[in-house]
């Protein structure tokens, strides 16, 4: 082998026990990363950003146990127009292996026609699952989704009735 192949196998060597310790040290706790989503997801939706919100949902959400089949795009073009302010007050999951509940009273706010609604308040119940998603694309890392929503009432302006 020659100087320079030993050199680039010695980078390549030195560059995957980088990734590793990274993924192994640097790896949050379950509250830590479901915590940070959350506040990432809520931030983005505030702000009309669908993109962040639906990474931290899962393609199998239930609403009220109701299958959302096809819902990503409404729900995307909701946020961008809506851009709801929802505030979780007791956001601290309950983690049972890869399932997660958090039982809340939800504040929500929603904007209809460049008008700002005044808040309401919703007991809710949000459970979230532990799923694989990818880092750069390639590389498995586990993701806490939300995949179930459940309140105490629905109110029409909020879904668009």
């Amino acid at each position: 082998m020659t100087t320079t192949g030993k050199i680039g196998l010695g980078v390549g060597i030195a560059l995957l026990g980088l990734f590793a310790v990274k993924f192994a040290i640097g790896r949050p706790t379950d509250e830590e990363a479901i915590q940070a989503a959350l506040k990432d997801a809520l931030q983005a939706s505030r702000e009309g950003r669908p993109g962040v919100v639906l990474d931290f949902v899962s393609r199998s959400l239930r609403v009220n146990d109701e299958q959302q089949a096809g819902g990503r795009a409404e729900i995307g073009n909701y946020i961008r127009q809506a851009k709801p302010d929802i505030e979780i007050l007791n956001p601290k999951p309950l983690i049972s292996g890869d399932s997660a509940t958090i039982i809340s009273p939800v504040k929500v706010s929603i904007r209809i026609a460049m008008v700002q609604s005044p808040p309401m308040t919703l007991n809710a119940k949000i459970g979230l699952t532990r799923e694989t998603g990818r880092d750069w694309l390639i590389i498995p890392v586990p993701k806490w989704r939300v995949s179930e929503i459940s309140t105490d009432q629905v109110p029409g302006e909020l879904i668009g009735n």
